[in-house]
């Protein structure tokens, strides 16, 4: 598979459910799907927490 979540998880499944465990791998730290969402909240905490509010809207 091509999908950064299945590389970083290391799984062959083409689709998981809710329930499913991915056992824990070191390369997962360095993986690409990860890296994009830790990227993702520091805008994210930014507009919910500093500029919202700013214009006196809440985020919750």
């Amino acid at each position: 598979m091509k999908s950064w979540k299945y590389q970083a998880l290391q799984t062959r499944k083409a689709k998981d459910r809710p329930k499913d465990r991915f056992p824990y791998h070191t390369s997962y730290l360095g993986s690409d799907w990860k890296i994009f969402h830790d990227v993702l909240l520091a805008p994210r905490y930014q507009v919910i927490r500093k500029i919202l509010p700013y214009y006196g809207i809440c985020a919750a």
